[in-house]
């Protein structure tokens, strides 16, 4: 899932956060537009201030953030099951494969979305 959402991210920032505009025609100020930051204004306008405080202090509800964060939890929760499985291994080598297994899912699934976003 990180590396889905990895890949997802930076296709989308490399194309210039405009992926879901060419391929689906969604606004550009839409959840997954390349203005949706705008989205956490009054009006989509950053000159009339945040919609709620609760926009203020969590951020942008919009696709690029909520992919960035999917990323960065999983990354963080993968990390922590692989380290919690040494503890259990007995075999060091299992480790070194669980991570080696871990780094190809995540590798293969980050250049798929990639792939697809771009296209």
């Amino acid at each position: 899932v990180a590396g889905a959402a990895d890949g997802a991210v930076n296709g989308y920032e490399f194309d210039g956060r405009k992926s879901f505009e060419r391929k689906f025609n969604v606004s550009k100020t839409g959840y997954f537009g390349s203005q949706s930051w705008k989205r956490a204004y009054k009006g989509n306008n950053p000159d009339n201030g945040f919609k709620s405080d609760f926009v203020r202090i969590v951020g942008a509800q919009d696709f690029y953030h909520h992919a960035d964060d999917l990323r960065k939890i999983g990354y963080l929760s993968g990390g922590v099951v692989l380290g919690l499985n040494a503890h259990r291994n007995t075999n060091k080598w299992h480790t070194v494969a669980d991570f080696a297994i871990g780094f190809a899912v995540s590798s293969i699934t980050k250049s798929a979305a990639m792939w697809w976003i771009r296209k």
